[in-house]
């Protein structure tokens, strides 16, 4: 879903206008319309809209495509968070580990041998 679609969505929900949401949020009346016609906000604006609908910003970041969409893996997210806490070289050590081992399975994938059906 487009950003502007995702707003209109947001506006039809709460049953306001664009100007409804240019009062709640702080934003001018033709930054609303300009978010409507497909142009991305800035960072500060994103927050300001998250705060006028009663939302995470992270949501809004995330309607606009801001940050990725939040993952469905129970797993991935425990090793992002555990991963959010390491900092400066260990960060970069988990990196190139992390790489490594996508190469890895890469390289697996490539060389595995095809199986192909045998005739009767």
């Amino acid at each position: 879903m487009k950003f502007n679609d995702w707003i209109l969505n947001q506006l039809n929900q709460k049953d306001w206008s664009q100007a409804d949401l240019a009062r709640a949020s702080g934003l001018t009346r033709g930054a609303v319309s300009k978010y409507l016609t497909d142009r991305i906000p800035d960072e500060d604006a994103l927050r300001k809209i998250a705060k006028a609908f009663k939302l995470p910003p992270e949501d809004v970041f995330r309607a606009a495509g801001v940050l990725p969409p939040a993952g469905d893996d129970p797993w991935a997210e425990t090793m992002k968070h555990k991963i959010s806490h390491l900092t400066g070289t260990r960060r970069e050590m988990a990196e190139r580990l992390l790489n490594t081992l996508i190469d890895e399975q890469d390289r697996e994938t490539r060389t595995s041998p095809k199986i192909t059906p045998s005739k009767p």
